[in-house]
């Protein structure tokens, strides 16, 4: 899967693979193997602040999949129920976060670019699946 955006470096590379990598273990609820890509990733990568925030909300990802009434896991759910159109406008709006937030705070800039990310992956999923 390609993707086009703004963030270079270590930051895309991490980006990429999420989407190629750590989703599909969410989605196949691979828990363990997802926690381990976060911890070599942090390992090779370091931990400046984007990456700090970006794995933060992978984490949390991972965490409220596994714990059946944890807080965010409504908005996943919801989230896992919305047509394209629905997701399109959730995707622009955690994009309007990444790029207003990016020269403030490294850390909630990359914490959103991950939300962005996931829905980038559902929304090639749902286009995979109408092919």
């Amino acid at each position: 899967m390609s993707r086009t955006h703004d963030i270079h470096g270590s930051h895309g590379r991490l980006s990429l693979k999420t989407i190629q990598e750590f989703f599909p273990l969410l989605k196949r609820r691979r828990w363990a193997k997802a926690e381990k890509i976060l911890e070599l990733t942090v390992k090779k990568l370091g931990e400046d602040e984007w990456i700090k925030g970006y794995v933060h909300a992978l984490d949390g990802m991972i965490t409220t999949l596994k714990t059946p009434h944890s807080s965010p896991l409504p908005y996943i759910i919801k989230l896992k129920g919305l047509d394209k159109k629905r997701l399109l406008k959730a995707r622009e709006t955690f994009n309007e976060l990444v790029m207003n937030l990016t020269p403030k705070s490294k850390f909630d800039a990359g914490y959103f670019q991950a939300w962005n990310d996931f829905l980038h992956y559902k929304l090639h999923l749902m286009s995979s699946h109408q092919s």
